[in-house]
């Protein structure tokens, strides 16, 4: 049986294989600015989640996103429901996000309140 960290680790590999191996645009594709510095392993876990996202984004295809459920809630995650609740082409009205830190729970709240999502969140 695999453990749950085991299912995310393959469920991400899935994602970043099926973004790579389609013509996926990353969400939030500002190369030009990632250029000056393309070895740096936090702009490189940046462009996995964009891709991750994106690909996310693709197989959801032209269907509303309507009530999402984010399980595993952390910076990256939050700022894509951002990134979704602006857009009025993909109806997100309602997101649940789920983290089992407290750390993060407060992390994650206090960010949804600066990007203005929270009367969107459970």
């Amino acid at each position: 049986m695999m453990t749950p960290s085991a299912i995310r680790r393959f469920a991400k590999a899935c994602l970043v294989m099926f973004a790579l191996s389609t013509s996926v645009t990353p969400v939030s594709a500002k190369e030009e600015d990632r250029s000056s510095s393309s070895n740096d392993e936090g702009n490189k876990k940046e462009r996995e989640t964009d891709l991750i996202f994106a690909a996310l984004e693709q197989i959801h295809g032209e269907r509303l996103f309507g009530n999402l459920l984010d399980a595993g809630t952390g910076k990256q995650s939050l700022g894509w429901i951002a990134r979704l609740s602006q857009d009025p082409a993909k109806d997100l009205t309602q997101f649940t996000a789920i983290t089992a830190d407290e750390g993060m729970q407060a992390r994650v709240q206090a960010l949804a309140n600066e990007l203005q999502v929270s009367d969107l969140g459970e």
